[in-house]
């Protein structure tokens, strides 16, 4: 801890977020657990928890405060190249959700996703249909996927992004597609 700093945040480690078509880790959720305010620097510190959202324990970590900012400005646009990436969570931790959600997705700085970026969301469940030729032989079909909604992109990591669901017709789910416009 930098003594400098007086305000903290409380966080847990929660589970790992992994693409789920490679199954590599992409980033670990972090878990706000509260805010606390340094007393007293040294070894030990003194901190006095100032606000609690769920129980802290010994093993929690602390991390500096950001500094308040204004209110972002935001601009939204496509992305200028094709990206293609998955929905990995909600933040909620519920499997299908609607708008106003916010989503962890598989696109980050490296797939050069930024601030702003407006995505569109796909279903794609895998259905195959099958229908019969004129000799009666049945075809089998891959059904394509299906554009149902559009997230906004408002934080930025290397491997990973939230995004906001700002509409969708029908439920959105962990795995749809998330890609350019």
């Amino acid at each position: 801890k930098n003594s400098s700093t007086e305000y903290y945040q409380v966080f847990r480690q929660g589970k790992a977020l992994k693409h789920p078509d490679t199954g590599e880790t992409l980033a670990y959720e972090a878990q706000y657990l509260g805010d606390a305010r340094m007393l007293e620097s040294g070894d030990p510190s003194k901190l006095v928890v100032t606000r609690v959202k769920q129980e802290i324990l010994p093993t929690d970590r602390l991390l500096a405060a950001p500094e308040k900012a204004a209110l972002p400005y935001y601009f939204p646009r496509a992305p200028d190249k094709n990206v293609k990436g998955r929905i990995l969570a909600a933040v909620n931790g519920l499997r299908e959700f609607g708008p106003t959600t916010i989503v962890a997705i598989s696109l980050g700085k490296r797939e050069g996703v930024e601030i702003g970026h407006v995505l569109s969301l796909h279903r794609n469940r895998g259905e195959t249909v099958y229908r019969e030729d004129n000799v009666g032989a049945p075809q089998r079909f891959q059904l394509p996927e299906q554009r149902y909604g559009l997230v906004f992109v408002f934080r930025v990591f290397d491997r990973i992004a939230y995004a906001l669901v700002m509409e969708n017709n029908g439920p959105v789910s962990v795995a749809d597609s998330v890609r350019k416009p």
